[in-house]
């Protein structure tokens, strides 16, 4: 959903901001992840 968001606008300022955000949050997603798998061993 926001990556349709991201191609709807032509502004590359915003894009490239979407994208980073999408970048933080993936790889947010992925530590979270790790630091769960650690907590739970």
């Amino acid at each position: 959903m926001r990556l349709n968001i991201c191609s709807l606008f032509n502004n590359w300022f915003f894009s490239f901001r979407c994208s980073f955000t999408f970048l933080v949050f993936s790889t947010f997603a992925k530590y979270e992840v790790h630091i769960i798998s650690l907590l739970n061993r």
